[in-house]
């Protein structure tokens, strides 16, 4: 690993005229990379780098490459590039400012200290503003970057799916089988197979990582970030990941106007997803992508609520016999045996 000199070394030389005016501070919520904010005299960095294995979790090897993906997705949004009429004042990455190949660190604007989706009501914004613009966003680089034979060599990002069938969609039923599920053999059967079939490419440019902690909310306006499992895959790891955590979010909500708040979130996405899509959304969507979704869905509610990705997140804190890691992991084998999106809120969980 770089030391703290080595990376102002490398900012030096990629912008001559930045002044730094603070040292490296580290910042917290990085699961994959070590991630640090540098002031400067007229503008803040945001500086990213890339282990050879999951920051948060060093013994799950990753790719260091996979920075490069982010890089690349970033600059899509740049002028004359395919995907710069969806940035807007209201929806947008951060600004790519510089990527060094050789030692995976990445640069960026710094969009400031901002609330993730998670805290969306104590914001200016609401699940209505939120969920159609996200949805729209993310619905239109689906359509926009569908069958792009360009961008399908470009955001090849194989090594991210193969730790992903490892991590998660291989080990679910062990995780299911943690937080005390049952039918653990058609949770395996179901998952590996999608986890297998995602090694394929897929149909269109995907942002690959759409949790809370990827969509900042600036006041009324949202930042999305950490694009390193880009990738031209397959819509269902987008909208199923954005569902599942809308689900978890509310699952474990004490409040029922937050119940209601993230339902309403998941649901004004769905929809302005498929507007957002347009024409492309009887490809995009097939009855096998929608059963697909569901199975994400499920694999993902149970790598937060009993698998490797549970501590620092909604179920972190329950043992396996709590009655929420049960419901969850309920719920989540539920799904994995669904083929229809309104299945997610079937379960009324007091």
């Amino acid at each position: 690993m770089l030391s703290k000199q080595q990376i102002l070394k490398i900012v030096s030389e990629k912008l001559p005229d930045f002044e730094p005016e603070s040292s490296l501070q580290s910042l917290e919520g990085g699961n994959l990379n070590h991630v640090w904010r540098l002031k400067g005299s007229s503008r803040n960095l945001i500086l990213k780098m890339a282990p050879p294995y999951i920051a948060a979790n060093p013994e799950v090897p990753l790719d260091p490459k996979r920075i490069q993906f982010e890089s690349k997705a970033l600059q899509l949004f740049g002028n004359r590039e395919l995907l710069n009429p969806l940035a807007s004042r209201e929806i947008r990455p951060p600004k790519h400012v510089f990527y060094d190949n050789k030692q995976h660190l990445l640069a960026t604007e710094d969009l400031g200290h901002l609330p993730d989706i998670s805290r969306l009501s104590n914001t200016e914004i609401s699940p209505q503003q939120a969920g159609r613009r996200l949805g729209s966003f993310i619905g239109n680089i689906h359509r926009l970057s569908y069958n792009d034979l360009d961008l399908k060599k470009q955001f090849t990002n194989t090594s991210i799916q193969k730790t992903r069938r490892e991590v998660q969609y291989n080990a679910a039923a062990e995780y299911a089988q943690r937080g005390g599920g049952t039918e653990l053999k058609a949770i395996q059967s179901e998952t590996q197979k999608l986890g297998k079939d995602l090694l394929e490419s897929g149909c269109c440019l995907i942002m690959g990582d759409l949790w809370p902690s990827s969509i900042l909310i600036d006041n009324d306006k949202l930042r999305i970030i950490d694009w390193e499992f880009s990738h031209f895959g397959r819509p269902l790891q987008d909208v199923g990941h954005f569902a599942a955590h809308c689900w978890m979010l509310a699952h474990t909500s004490s409040e029922a106007n937050r119940k209601k708040m993230f339902r309403e979130l998941w649901q004004y996405f769905w929809e302005s997803y498929q507007e957002g899509t347009e024409s492309n959304f009887s490809h995009l969507y097939d009855n096998q992508e929608y059963r697909d979704t569901t199975t994400h869905i499920g694999a993902e509610i149970l790598i937060r609520a009993a698998g490797s990705f549970k501590n620092g997140y909604v179920y972190d804190g329950y043992d396996k016999g709590h009655p929420m890691v049960k419901e969850a992991v309920e719920q989540a084998a539920s799904l994995i045996r669904a083929d229809n999106l309104s299945d997610l809120w079937q379960a009324d969980f007091k």
